[in-house]
């Protein structure tokens, strides 16, 4: 995946290891943030770190967000689906 410009800076910037774990996390199922928290903290990632990385995977579109039930849910793109798809 080639990107340039100031969307190419960000991904760039992005801790891959951990930006790669929250998409396979919401491949599974739409979830909430604590939800991906959690799930990623089994693997040693700190709630904050996880906090701050589904912001930035939001702001790169690679995710999106939804309320349902007064909660709000994650989701992964189809451009975080491709994203994804060269990692794996």
């Amino acid at each position: 995946m080639v990107e340039s410009g100031k969307m190419g800076e960000k991904l760039t910037n992005l801790n891959i290891d951990i930006s790669v774990e929250i998409l396979k996390t919401l491949t599974e199922s739409s979830k909430t943030r604590g939800e991906i928290a959690r799930k990623l903290s089994e693997k040693g990632y700190k709630r904050t770190t996880v906090y701050h990385y589904i912001a930035r995977l939001e702001e790169l579109k690679l995710i999106e967000y939804f309320e349902k039930d007064k909660k709000i849910y994650y989701k992964i793109t189809d451009r975080g689906k491709k994203f994804l798809e060269a990692f794996l």
